[in-house]
């Protein structure tokens, strides 16, 4: 097993999340994401912290 440190605010967030509820990024409807929806969200997040272009898996290795 892997230990990642999370963030007290995120920590505290996943905590009060449900515990049968799998799906915590949701759509604006409440649905859960498609995995095409996620990536469109997941650069329209990017360019709203004017992070560079580039897939968002290089997020992932950047903290690593």
């Amino acid at each position: 097993m892997i230990d990642i440190p999370i963030h007290p605010e995120l920590r505290r967030v996943l905590d009060a999340l449900p515990a049968d509820q799998f799906t915590f990024l949701e759509t604006r409807a409440g649905k859960r994401r498609s995995p095409t929806g996620f990536g469109t969200a997941m650069r329209a997040w990017c360019d709203q912290a004017e992070l560079p272009n580039g897939p968002s898996h290089g997020l992932r290795k950047a903290i690593a």
